[in-house]
């Protein structure tokens, strides 16, 4: 029987709506997950087929198959990978940043950001969202997929950047998530 990873975010909704809602069938398993968790089961092969990482098929160069032409995609603006801070972006030397453990993508991207675009070197601690409140621990907060979007609408923190945008603004180039097996 075919194992299907499904990240359990809206914006993953739209590819596995026939399947979740029940319209298509077909002999398989539905195995919900954060990325993080169906990227470390796509590895071990618990899981056949899933949306994995970007930063997943590059560590990992030649062990998956992509899906041609199958991405989540953001040209500019992501809405759903959020870096809430207490200072701007570029006063972040010598802070704390509490990245997710959600995701290994949005981890990477927001180092590169930092430490290549803005040239601060922060202290990381990892946080798992939705379980850990890191904001006493923390100057700065990394959240993505649907509490970002909710925390981006209420956000406490003075600062508020969309990483999809910041990734466009310094490469030029759209931030995706790949599909394959």
């Amino acid at each position: 029987m075919l194992r299907l990873g499904h990240i359990s975010y809206s914006n993953c909704f739209p590819p596995h709506a026939g399947i979740v809602l029940k319209k298509v069938v077909f002999p398989f398993k539905l195995v919900e997950g954060i990325p993080t968790q169906l990227n470390r089961m796509l590895c071990e092969g618990t899981i056949d087929v899933s949306p994995s990482s970007s930063i997943e098929y590059a560590v990992n160069k030649g062990r998956y198959i992509l899906l041609p032409d199958l991405s989540i995609t953001s040209k500019n603006t992501v809405m759903s990978i959020l870096l809430e801070s207490m200072v701007p972006i570029e006063e972040l030397a010598n802070r704390v940043v509490a990245l997710t453990t959600a995701s290994a993508t949005s981890v990477v991207l927001l180092r590169i950001l930092l430490e290549l675009q803005y040239n601060v070197n922060p202290t990381y601690i990892l946080y798992e969202q939705g379980v850990e409140d890191p904001s006493q621990q923390a100057d700065a907060m990394l959240t993505i997929g649907d509490l970002a979007i909710q925390r981006a609408a209420a956000s406490t923190y003075p600062h508020c950047y969309d990483l999809g945008e910041l990734w466009h603004k310094f490469t030029g180039l759209p931030l995706y998530l790949r599909f394959g097996r």
